[in-house]
């Protein structure tokens, strides 16, 4: 697996994805909150491979939000490296560059806490014949990807904010904007696709 880089508006690539996946939760008649303050974020990333992350996270949060009544929210951002830092405490900061912060959240059942550190194993699932099947690599796969882009993802069970008592899960995930990051393969292997 290898990253083929370029300079992109990750918003765009972003959004694009909520858009593809948008059939499945008007389906499933959840109401779903996209939320991002900043019109664009350019960084160098793997357009596929952030596509495949959020569709991942996306297809996760639609599996585990009840039908009818269910909710998910988006929120994107670009943050600053203490703002990173604060999410992620052992994180080791690239030279103070900024981040893509982006948060799925979806009301439904929490995962159990003392689970939470092992969602992102290989083959992990957290109960016999999850809901709409699965073989418990999705997550595994996503946390690769993320990593593969020096960053970092976390789930935490908790409530969204705008959703006053609409409580579950919460997967956030970082990655630096910062091109030195990458080495000139992945940036040119993005130019021979």
């Amino acid at each position: 697996l290898r990253l083929s880089v370029s300079k992109t508006d990750a918003l765009t690539c972003i959004r694009k994805t909520i858009e593809d996946c948008s059939f499945s939760i008007i389906q499933k008649h959840i109401r779903m909150e996209q939320r991002c303050d900043v019109p664009s974020i350019p960084m160098w990333v793997d357009e596929d491979k952030l596509d495949k992350i959020v569709s991942n996270l996306l297809s996760n949060a639609l599996k585990f939000t009840p039908s009818g009544e269910g909710f998910i929210s988006i929120d994107i951002a670009q943050i600053p490296s203490s703002e990173a830092m604060a999410l992620f405490p052992n994180l080791e900061s690239e030279a103070d560059s900024p981040y893509l912060m982006v948060r799925v959240f979806n009301s439904g059942s929490n995962i159990p806490e003392d689970k939470l550190d092992y969602i992102f194993g290989r083959y992990t699932q957290l109960e016999e014949g999850a809901r709409l099947g699965g073989t418990g690599v999705g997550l595994y796969y996503t946390s690769q990807l993320i990593k593969f882009h020096h960053g970092r993802i976390k789930a935490e069970n908790c409530e969204d904010s705008s959703c006053p008592g609409s409580k579950g899960v919460a997967f956030t995930f970082i990655l630096p904007i910062n091109e030195n990051l990458y080495s000139n393969e992945e940036k040119h292997s993005a130019g021979k696709q």
